[in-house]
């Protein structure tokens, strides 16, 4: 049995699977077993992926779409090697993507599930490095606000799916779904390598994420309403627009001054809930925060509008160490530069 089986989804992938299933057969660590689960695909897929003739790969066909999540709950179910890695039929990953992240996944055993920063290119070829979280604090505290893990770039140890699993009922979000399930679970820990090993290519013009747009955001609502109740923190539903509204950055457009001071109030809240909760450490939580209220000031703060003083004197920044004190400063001054 191979020491890490990939999962990877298909559906009407016939474009881009071979891409995606060259940069798995080219990995400088060869041993491992993809796991194909072919969601009931009516164009040419299938007939794609057959022209590979290497035995690690295994195709799984369902004789109808089911659904991504349940293709990927179908494939878990299939898998019993040690590790369990992402990939979608769309995306690439570097040469030494799946050496690096099984000797991570080695040498942190406290690490349960783990991802890495990503290459994002754009419509014109232009590359960008993603950069997310890499600690298990800082990811659990950005988790309250958004997705801080790339799905197609994590590498789970099998254990964890004993007692989760995709759900249904996020739709258009599984992947934020599983994480924030995952978050709740105090023996799981994550990670993610600050090194970018997948190329995600986007393609605003057919894919999933801009085609159910609004699916999406009701489902990062409730399950961002689902870690403010996890933290003791009740809100109403004045309040959750708010939360979102902080989340997207998109406080402009509400009336900027007074959202700003209700946006401070609202953020020394969860800060006071995590304090009492516990859900992570206030060193990491504490430094969220802050970064959220600098993005609420950004704009005040560059129109002259907020001074400098103003900003540093809240709680939410006075609170931090000062390590931390010293990157908002310097954030600060490029927002202000601007």
């Amino acid at each position: 049995m191979p020491n890490l089986s990939v999962l990877l989804p298909v559906y009407n992938a016939q474009k881009t699977v071979s891409r995606s299933l060259r940069s798995l057969l080219n990995q400088n660590y060869p041993d491992f077993e993809i796991c194909i689960i072919d969601d009931g695909s009516t164009d040419g897929t299938l007939e794609a992926i057959s022209r590979f003739s290497d035995p690690r790969i295994k195709v799984h066909t369902f004789d109808e779409n089911r659904g991504l999540v349940k293709a990927l709950n179908a494939g878990i179910d299939m898998i019993d090697a040690k590790y369990i890695m992402r990939l979608d039929a769309d995306d690439v990953c570097h040469e030494n993507r799946v050496g690096r992240q099984i000797e991570f996944m080695e040498m942190n055993k406290n690490i349960s599930v783990s991802g890495a920063w990503c290459y994002i290119i754009d419509r014109n070829q232009q590359k960008n490095i993603q950069k997310l979280p890499t600690q298990d604090g800082d990811i659990k505290a950005r988790m309250l606000f958004n997705n801080p893990l790339v799905h197609p770039s994590m590498i789970f140890r099998r254990d964890v799916f004993e007692n989760h699993r995709y759900n249904d009922g996020y739709r258009h979000c599984e992947d934020y779904g599983l994480w924030v399930d995952m978050s709740i679970d105090k023996e799981i820990s994550f990670a993610n390598i600050p090194e970018p090993l997948v190329y995600k290519f986007e393609n605003k013009g057919d894919n999933i994420s801009h085609r159910h747009f609004k699916d999406q955001l009701r489902s990062c609502s409730i399950l961002r309403q689902k870690l403010l109740q996890y933290i003791g923190v009740d809100f109403s539903d004045e309040e959750i627009v708010l939360h979102n509204a902080i989340a997207g950055n998109s406080l402009s457009e509400m009336d900027m001054q007074l959202m700003q001071w209700k946006a401070e109030e609202w953020l020394l809240r969860l800060q006071k809930a995590n304090l009492l909760h516990g859900y992570v450490l206030p060193f990491c939580f504490d430094f969220e925060l802050a970064q959220r209220w600098l993005s609420i000031c950004e704009h005040s703060l560059s129109q002259g509008v907020l001074s400098p003083e103003q900003v540093l004197s809240s709680p939410l920044i006075t609170n931090l160490n000062n390590e931390q004190h010293r990157l908002v400063e310097a954030r600060m001054g490029c927002s202000m530069s601007r």
